[in-house]
């Protein structure tokens, strides 16, 4: 079973972990604002108190009274206000509480008796009777500390939940996929299930099977009513032929006919018989892109006709490469040659270039229908003939041309790019190139990190002064170092036999070229000393990748596609 990119039990794991985050922040929040707001309101009421006294003693005696509280001073005129609380008060004489210096706090409430009286204020200074504020870091932390300890509760419980509530789900995935085909009745999925929604998928599913499981006992109906009446005609014309052919008045030419047409019905019969068989044994098979079709030494017992999509013929390096023998695509036929060996095994792995489907075919009823059908038997050799010839072709070409050829025919045969689509150069120079640097990534020194530095610094003042020819020697100093700290001296001479048939000199007289080269080996050099491959593959790609464009570009200027 192929499981999906953006599965639905993280999807589910996440919306847990966010919402407990979010009711943890929520809850927390309040918690602080609430103990603030009853801290507040205590000194609120105490000065509504005072100020209640205060307000009717002067209603009385006409005057103020000292206040009761000790932490509680009168003023008459703001003036005489502390300080640091004297600034505050007088941008913003509305508000009942301000802060002051060295930790101190003030709550202010305002005493307005009846005109023409003047006001005063009442003053508390509440820094050494504020309870929040001493143990605000250690609320905090109790906070945070429990709302670690929810939120990792949320993640298992949502693990937990998702595996239980996709676990169903799953397993109804894996029925329908190994489920049969049946030609009578269908599946019985929903009674496998509880009665939920994965209920009703499997109740949906299971009259989806019906409909299908109706619809191929009615092709295997028609199937067997066209067979009687195929094989009823036929075997009407041989019989009469075999009649006629007793019959002592009929002339040489018109027994000679009569043989024919006996002959031909024969053969008509076996050809009948031979694919009904095959079309009997034979599936519809839907593929998507990187889907492995056929498996290198897999038992062959079946052949592929690709109706849409492509498709190739690959098989597996050592080290974990592939290589690519060729592509097929819509009417191709594959592992057509592997069914008639001794021991018929699949010579290469088949896997999709793209989406598609194609008719697996049986290998057996393909067989005997090549034994019966002389004519489709000759289809299938010269198809054979026709692939054999075209790998000998390719081995002649490949052991008797040299480098600069195979280059050049391959880009004359890719053609003049269209549009925007990337060129792929058949072999990979950029590949070895990558390799070589990932190789001397792991043993470069920090004496040869210094001197790529310094190359690359001289590359620089080269473009700057478009020295043409320091520039191309600037260059080849500096792979050449990297070539020989990856100490590959195979690789090493395979890509120098293959550089040599590259147009330096074009590059060299390019400024654009030459600036990206600086920054990319820049970048690399930082790769080198990070230990970055992801970026080592990324820049020796791109310097080869940016080459290729060139050289098309020029090609195309001087006109080599017209």
């Amino acid at each position: 079973m192929r499981r999906p990119v953006r599965r639905l039990r993280r999807h589910l794991v996440v919306a847990f972990t966010a919402f407990t985050v979010l009711v943890a922040a929520v809850f927390g929040l309040y918690a602080v604002v609430f103990m603030y707001a009853v801290e507040d309101s205590v000194f609120e009421a105490q000065l509504a108190r005072e100020a209640a006294v205060q307000l009717a003693t002067h209603a009385v005696g006409g005057d103020w009274r000292a206040p009761a509280d000790t932490g509680i001073v009168l003023y008459r005129d703001p003036a005489r206000f502390p300080a640091d609380l004297k600034p505050g008060f007088a941008q913003e004489p509305w508000r009942s509480e301000f802060s002051g210096r060295e930790g101190r706090h003030y709550h202010v409430r305002q005493l307005q008796p009846p005109a023409p009286a003047a006001p005063a204020w009442l003053v508390a200074e509440v820094s050494r009777q504020l309870v929040v504020r001493p143990i605000r870091d250690r609320v905090v932390m109790v906070l945070a500390c429990t709302a670690l300890v929810m939120v990792l509760l949320a993640i298992w419980l949502g693990v937990w939940l998702a595996r239980r509530g996709t676990r169903p789900l799953y397993r109804l995935v894996h029925r329908v996929e190994t489920l049969p085909v049946q030609p009578q009745g269908g599946s019985a999925l929903a009674s496998e299930f509880a009665d939920d929604e994965i209920g009703v998928l499997a109740r949906a599913l299971d009259r989806l099977s019906q409909r299908v499981s109706a619809f191929v006992a009615r092709e295997h109906a028609f199937t067997r009513d066209a067979s009687h009446e195929l094989r009823t005609p036929l075997a009407v014309i041989s019989s009469a032929a075999g009649q006629l052919l007793g019959e002592t008045g009929l002339s040489e030419r018109g027994h000679q006919h009569v043989q024919h047409i006996r002959l031909s019905a024969l053969q008509l019969q076996q050809a009948v018989a031979a694919l009904l068989a095959l079309a009997g044994r034979s599936r519809w098979l839907e593929f998507g892109a990187d889907d492995t079709i056929f498996s290198e030494g897999q038992a062959a017992s079946s052949c592929l006709l690709v109706c849409a999509g492509s498709l190739q013929g690959l098989r597996y390096t050592a080290d974990g490469g592939d290589k690519v023998f060729g592509h097929v695509g819509a009417g191709g036929w594959l592992s057509v040659s592997s069914l008639f060996e001794a021991v018929p095994r699949h010579l290469h792995s088949v896997r999709a270039r793209t989406d598609g489907n194609g008719c697996l075919l049986n290998g057996e009823a393909f067989r005997q229908l090549c034994l019966n059908d002389a004519r489709f038997a000759c289809r299938v050799m010269a198809h054979s003939a026709s692939l054999i010839r075209h790998h000998t072709d390719q081995i002649d070409w490949l052991t008797s041309s040299s480098a600069e050829e195979r280059l050049a025919e391959y880009i004359l045969r890719a053609g003049k790019p269209q549009g925007s689509q990337p060129v792929v150069l058949p072999l990979s120079h950029s590949q070895i190139a990558v390799k070589l640097a990932l190789r001397a990534m792991d043993s470069i020194t920090a004496d040869q990190l210094v001197e790529l530095t310094e190359l690359n610094a001289d590359l620089r003042a080269a473009v700057d002064a478009s020295d043409a020819a320091a520039i191309e020697q600037c260059e080849f100093e500096f792979h050449r170092l990297i070539n020989r700290a990856a100490g590959g001296a195979k690789l090493a001479w395979f890509l120098f036999g293959a550089i040599r048939y590259t147009p330096a000199r074009l590059y060299a007289t390019d400024p654009g070229w030459g600036e990206l080269a600086v920054s990319s080996h820049d970048a690399l050099i930082e790769a080198f000393e990070k230990h970055d491959r992801e970026q080592v593959d990324a820049q020796m790609s791109l310097q080869f990748s940016d080459g290729a464009a060139r050289l098309l570009a020029h090609l195309d200027n001087i006109g080599i596609w017209d």
